[in-house]
């Protein structure tokens, strides 16, 4: 019986690890996500949550959609959206 539920437990564990997809560099699968994930619009403060299940950015990274929608340190922005100039 033990050996039946140990066996049970790894199939369902391999199962869960493979139907995870492999995510671009700076990203990482999850089961929710936010539409605030830009360079341009990263510093809201409120987001809407996406409940779609999909590749994230990983946490510190946003989509830099000027250079080629890839994930990239909020830093390494291409454009200075948040720029004030005084």
């Amino acid at each position: 019986m033990t050996e039946k539920v140990l066996i049970l437990l790894v199939l369902s564990v391999l199962v869960v690890v493979q139907s995870a997809p492999t995510c671009p560099e700076g990203e990482e699968f999850r089961q929710s996500g936010t539409a605030c994930q830009t360079c341009e619009n990263y510093a809201i403060v409120f987001c809407l949550p996406s409940e779609e299940k999909k590749c994230n950015c990983k946490v510190g990274y946003v989509r830099d959609n000027d250079n080629g929608n890839k994930c990239v340190p909020k830093k390494d922005c291409t454009k200075d959206y948040f720029h004030i100039n005084t």
